[in-house]
């Protein structure tokens, strides 16, 4: 969290919302890093006048009755997960976006900053842990990136 302060600028609050997990992942430090600086600079960008910016860790269980949206039962694994959640209160993202959002560059292209490789590399990191990535969004208000990875 000390870190991140760094690259948000300073018209944006960063809250951490807890509790904290007493679960572990099974992870690459340096990946879960780059995962997490590359969504909460994604938020910072989407709050050009200011906002808040959100992490919070839980633990949850999944199973195939509880399937987040957008995602397909043969993605998960019952079992206890971490959910991490990187929240901001921005523009949103629009739902024609949404559907492309993973797509290597088409982000930098549309927006014409970045090399556009942040949100695919993201969601590889989070695929290679066995985990999956889902967004919520609402165009005009807010968007959240929900991450769940497997306990060990």
């Amino acid at each position: 969290m000390e870190l991140l302060r760094f690259y948000i600028p300073g018209g944006i609050v960063v809250k951490w919302d807890g509790p904290l997990t007493s679960r572990f992942i099974r992870a690459d430090v340096n990946q879960m890093y780059q995962m997490l600086m590359n969504l909460c600079v994604n938020a910072a960008h989407a709050m050009e006048n200011g906002g808040e910016l959100k992490i919070s860790l839980t633990e949850t269980e999944l199973d195939a009755d509880s399937v987040p949206p957008g995602c397909e039962e043969d993605e998960i694994c019952p079992g206890l997960y971490v959910r991490l959640e990187v929240s901001d209160t921005g523009a949103g993202i629009d739902q024609a976006t949404l559907e492309r959002i993973f797509e290597p560059l088409l982000i930098a292209k549309e927006f014409q900053e970045g090399i556009g490789l942040g949100l695919p590399v993201v969601q590889r990191i989070i695929k290679n842990h066995g985990g999956l990535i889902t967004i919520e969004s609402t165009s005009g208000e807010k968007t959240t990136f929900v991450v769940h990875l497997p306990c060990t």
